[in-house]
């Protein structure tokens, strides 16, 4: 220990004289670097002019000797106030000019022995690298020019101080250490730009894969906690059960159906924590490609060509926020909303999606056989989710097809009378059946009742399938009330039965008609939103509307600028990382400003948190991603309140 403290010593000495541990204060590399150059430099510079302005007052070269000590002195100044501050700018301004002065000093009165010249050449070296491309070449210009001009104006004297030889050398050599300078500077900030680049895009990519790595540790303690908890349930069911010996097969058949609703129930839950996890990210996403489209299809003529791109990216959009909102409902986040759909009109339109052509171009030797009635079948539910689970039937079925082969699509309307066998504990009424078989290799007998887990699949993860195809399958199903039943065999296929109650209170709901939506009145509204562009996105579509928008990116900001600005309404984000939320935001404007109005907009409609504010008395609920017209017409609903 004793050996290892002069050496920490002589460390920290080093550190302290050159400024090397101010790295690890900067997060500005750049800037850094500059300190420590400047630093470094200068107490190079005040040793240097302090001995050189010693030896020539000595020798009676007063007015250079006094220059070298003035400058010396300078520069201390200019390094206390470096060192003070962390500011390299004026040290930096100050001792270029001071170099700038010595060296024209040194040029004009030739220096030791007419040398003076040679000190041009490191010039742009030290600029250029202290001062960066531009204000160095700036700099190195400043100090070339007169002594260019100086020596064009002797050109022709009969007993110059410069020959005309030097100046043939000179002034070439000279311009090529500035253009060396110059372009050196310029590759080495390309290259720190590209290392920092990628340097941030390693730091991104590393904690989104922590983030990731702790959401699931934490959902799989959740799991294991679950089926440890319901593990003693059953034990303790079981050994009720084993006492009924009257009723025993009775009892172990309603206790392996009641486990399969629990395992089913468990891997449901599953997809609802992680759709719970991701749902904030994904809709503020999905508002960039559902509302900018629909600002630019209002800038756009009937008769352009980019009118349909953009209404189909729109629809994709839309589509994409349905799926979210499908498995918020399965996470119980969200209530679905249905409408009266006509499922023959569902499958037709998948049969025309490019979805399905882009798969058909993947499997040859595919083919669809459908039959439908040729009366509409309503059902109650909707048809986006429903194309979803047609997609999943229709892929898994060409998949499980390698060599081709029939996939056939039945559709028509049933009566399932009392005590039917078929389907197994479905309740007696009019359904709307939907069938999907396949000619392929089948489910093997192991795995057919594992086929709706979560996560779980035979296919190759990443490559055809994600285990979570049949999840959905299954979901949606539950969703709308209905029930399914599946039937394999080894190398003769595979046909699943989908049962929906059938809809008698009217007909689908039409495509509706774009209605003129409500302008503002030049109002003023504050938007805040911590996602920068959802923020924009909000600002386009309101000031689109006619209002004044003001933007900030939290609710700290949103209660500074209400205590100092009024605004007609706030457009209020509930969930802000960091910082405070909704919640808290308007806790603190109600405190100064009790009859602020406030519409807010969140991914989740269910959460308490959102009834809470609503309680408190804001003006109305806005569902993200909204469209134009929710936008227009939530905020006109709360500025007429």
């Amino acid at each position: 220990m004793n050996h290892q403290r002069p050496n920490h010593a002589i460390v920290r000495f080093f550190k302290n004289v050159f400024l090397l541990g101010i790295y690890k204060r900067q997060a500005d590399y750049e800037k850094a670097r500059k300190l420590v150059i400047v630093n470094t430099i200068s107490l190079y510079a005040i040793i240097v002019l302090l001995i050189v302005g010693g030896i020539g007052y000595y020798r009676g070269n007063t007015v250079l000797g006094l220059l070298d000590l003035s400058a010396a002195l300078l520069l201390v100044f200019c390094i206390i106030r470096l060192r003070r501050s962390e500011n390299h700018l004026p040290p930096i301004y100050i001792g270029i000019s001071v170099m700038t002065g010595l060296y024209l000093y040194l040029f004009f009165s030739g220096g030791s022995g007419g040398t003076g010249f040679l000190w041009y050449y490191t010039y742009p070296l030290f600029t250029l690298y202290v001062m960066g491309k531009r204000d160095g070449s700036i700099a190195s210009l400043i100090l070339m020019l007169p002594s260019f001009i100086y020596l064009m104006l002797i050109w022709d004297d009969p007993n110059p101080f410069y020959s005309q030889d030097f100046t043939i050398r000179f002034i070439p050599s000279l311009l090529c250490v500035l253009i060396f300078s110059y372009l050196f500077e310029t590759t080495r900030l390309k290259t720190q730009h590209q290392l920092k680049t990628k340097h941030n895009e390693l730091e991104s990519t590393i904690a989104q894969l922590r983030r990731k790595e702790a959401e699931l540790n934490k959902t799989q303690d959740g799991l294991e906690a679950q089926v440890e908890v319901r593990t003693r349930e059953l034990r303790q069911s079981n050994d009720d059960l084993k006492t009924e010996i009257e009723q025993r097969k009775r009892s172990v058949a309603q206790q392996k159906k009641l486990e399969a609703q629990l395992l089913q129930a468990k891997k449901m839950q599953a997809i609802g924590t992680l759709a719970g996890g991701v749902a904030h990210d994904l809709n503020n996403i999905l508002s960039g490609i559902t509302s900018y489209p629909e600002l630019m299809l209002m800038q756009l003529p009937e008769q352009s060509s980019l009118r349909k791109p953009l209404e189909t990216v729109q629809a994709s959009g839309q589509k994409a926020v349905a799926i979210v909102q499908d498995l918020l409902t399965l996470s119980r986040r969200e209530a679905a909303v249905f409408q009266t759909v006509d499922l023959n009109q569902v499958v037709c339109d998948y049969l025309k999606s490019p979805e399905l052509k882009a798969m058909l171009s993947h499997h040859k030797g595919v083919t669809i056989d459908i039959v439908t009635d040729s009366a509409p079948n309503y059902i109650s539910g909707s048809a986006v989710h429903l194309s979803k689970t047609i997609m999943n039937l229709v892929t898994n079925a060409a998949e499980a097809m390698p060599d081709g082969g029939t996939i056939s699509i039945a559709l028509n309307a049933v009566s399932v009378p009392i005590d039917s066998p078929e389907p197994e504990g479905l309740a007696p009424g009019i359904y709307v059946k939907l069938t999907v078989s396949d000619s392929g290799k089948g489910i093997a007998a192991e795995v057919i009742d594992r086929i709706y887990e979560p996560f779980f699949t035979t296919k190759k993860m990443g490559l055809s399938g994600t285990g979570l195809g049949m999840a959905v399958v299954w979901g949606t199903v539950e969703d709308h009330n209905g029930h399914i039943n599946v039937r394999s065999h080894p190398q003769r296929g595979t046909i699943f039965e989908l049962w929906f109650p059938a809809e008698f209170s009217g007909t689908a709901d039409q495509s509706t008609v774009p209605v003129e939506v409500p302008e503002g009145d030049n109002e003023t509204i504050l938007v805040v939103d911590d996602i920068p562009e959802q923020r924009e996105i909000a600002a386009a579509m309101l000031g689109r509307l006619n209002y004044q928008v003001r933007k900030v990116s939290s609710g700290e900001e949103a209660v500074n600028y209400l205590q100092e600005h009024n605004v007609d309404l706030v457009l209020l984000d509930m969930t802000m990382d960091p910082g405070i939320n909704g919640l808290e935001t308007y806790r603190r404007i109600l405190q100064f400003k009790p009859r602020q109005r406030v519409v807010i907009a969140s991914g989740f409609s269910g959460t308490d948190l959102v009834h809470d504010v609503l309680q408190m008395g804001a003006q109305c609920y806005l569902k993200k991603p909204y469209s134009f017209e929710a936008l227009s017409n939530a905020v006109r609903k709360a500025l007429q309140q």
